[in-house]
């Protein structure tokens, strides 16, 4: 079924020919790939056994903004109606109804950086969690104890930090299984959080991360932090976006994150926003 009609919305498309994606306000679904809703597409194509094309999803660059809703993933495929929902679980800092948020740092970690985070977090009292890097993990393991030991959430964030979705399923699981190893030989415990590099995953991304219990976590916040030496320009960026159920991401590894966190914490909780641990925010099954 080729569509090549450069002025139909999507949505009305999927619609018109009961494919896809049914209960998403805002998002859709069609031969593989995620788009906003009422934008324009150019030569799509699916047929029927259609759900057998969303084995590989494609998500844009910043993922959490393409997730806005609580969405349950659907296509027709021959035998009729049949719902997604036991490949594995997603965290994308959904909107809630508490004010809750949570803190999130990648890509430690660091022999300079993480020990002077793990202090101010402590001096903050504000729960995170750290997505390190295994190769990371193997030449500092003491900084993976440092953070389990002040009761941080350790979450797997591969062991190369490379593309997961370029990935073969054996290579992806490996990636994974390594960076688990790596955490757990470090005093560290068996991770249920993992968030691909770059944010870059697909279903088989989140199947791999269900075959060893983890859930894969995403983000509503990103500031870029790992690009800025600025913490006002940090802190003012994170402070714009946040909101209930927002998932923060920041960065182990930057002086100016660890000087704008007190400004960010500070301005939050006067806010009335708490902040909690990533079990405290709710996933979404796809």
């Amino acid at each position: 079924m080729n569509r090549s009609s450069k002025s139909e919305p999507i949505f009305q498309w999927i619609h018109s020919n009961k494919i896809g994606l049914i209960k998403a306000a805002g998002i859709c679904l069609v031969g593989g790939f995620i788009f906003l809703a009422g934008t324009k597409y150019s030569g799509g194509r699916t047929g029927s056994g259609g759900l057998r094309k969303y084995t590989h999803l494609k998500i844009a660059t910043n993922p959490a903004t393409l997730f806005k809703t609580d969405t349950w993933y659907q296509a027709y495929d021959s035998d009729g109606l049949t719902t997604l929902s036991k490949v594995g679980s997603v965290l994308f800092g959904k909107k809630t109804d508490s004010k809750t948020c949570t803190l999130t740092f990648d890509d430690g970690p660091h022999p300079l950086y993480t020990p002077q985070l793990v202090s101010t977090l402590n001096r903050l009292h504000v729960p995170a969690t750290f997505f390190v890097i295994g190769k990371q993990v193997d030449r500092f393991p003491y900084l993976v104890q440092l953070e389990a030991d002040h009761g941080f959430e350790i979450g797997n964030h591969s062991y190369s930090h490379v593309t997961l979705t370029k990935l073969h399923r054996h290579d992806l699981l490996t990636e994974f299984k390594a960076c688990d190893l790596a955490i757990e030989n470090a005093g560290g415990t068996h991770p249920h959080y993992c968030r691909p590099p770059g944010g870059d995953v697909n279903w088989e991304t989140v199947r791999a991360a269900a075959t060893y219990g983890m859930k894969v976590v995403l983000w509503s916040d990103d500031p870029g932090d790992y690009a800025i030496n600025n913490p006002r320009v940090i802190a003012n960026s994170v402070i714009k976006h946040i909101r209930d159920g927002a998932i923060i991401l920041l960065h182990d590894g930057n002086e100016a994150t660890i000087e704008a966190l007190p400004e960010i914490v500070n301005w939050a909780k006067h806010h009335g926003y708490k902040f909690v641990p990533l079990k405290d925010i709710p996933s979404t099954k796809i």
